[in-house]
């Protein structure tokens, strides 16, 4: 069965919490044209997290696109890295505390900055279920998205619009 879940930036919030060895900084809320988005900077791995629930016709033997709709804010031209983990909230068994919860394996999604500022653009990338925390349908689970800033080439800020999982 096919579905789509997704995430619009107002279902996130920014965390400097080391959930992944390297983040130095949380996605901060911003406005743009009154549009909410998440400003993640040019100089330190920000973060951002959601939580979701796995769509009952997830099929756990297949892989999951996700995709990342964004845009940059001030810099054109040069490379920006996202990364994407998982961690599986399983019934009476999460210790939803732990910062060590999150599967240090994700999927790392690269795109390049339009030459014009703010122009939207989407990118997608594949993770399987093992990375996604072996997670399983009907189950809470929490998705970290990190712009790997030491990782790009961009030097501005990158805003994240939304994320979207789906499986066909």
């Amino acid at each position: 069965m096919a579905w789509d879940l997704v995430f619009s930036a107002e279902a996130g919030h920014g965390t400097a919490v080391a959930f992944i060895t390297g983040i130095d900084g949380a996605a901060t809320p911003d406005l743009e044209n009154e549009q909410y988005v998440l400003n993640f900077d040019p100089s330190n791995d920000n973060a951002a997290i959601f939580r979701g629930v796995v769509p009952e016709g997830y099929a756990s033997g297949s892989s999951t696109t996700v995709d990342i709709y964004w845009h940059a804010s001030t810099a054109t031209g040069s490379s920006v890295n996202w990364e994407v983990y998982f961690m599986r909230c399983q019934d009476v068994t999460t210790d939803i505390s732990s910062t060590a919860q999150f599967n240090s394996t994700g999927v790392a999604i690269s795109d390049t900055a339009h030459s014009t500022v703010k122009y939207a653009q989407a990118v997608s990338g594949t993770i399987t279920n093992a990375n996604m925390d072996a997670v399983a349908a009907g189950e809470e689970f929490l998705m970290l998205v990190v712009r790997d800033a030491a990782g790009d080439a961009n030097t501005g800020i990158t805003c994240l619009r939304a994320v979207k999982l789906s499986q066909t």
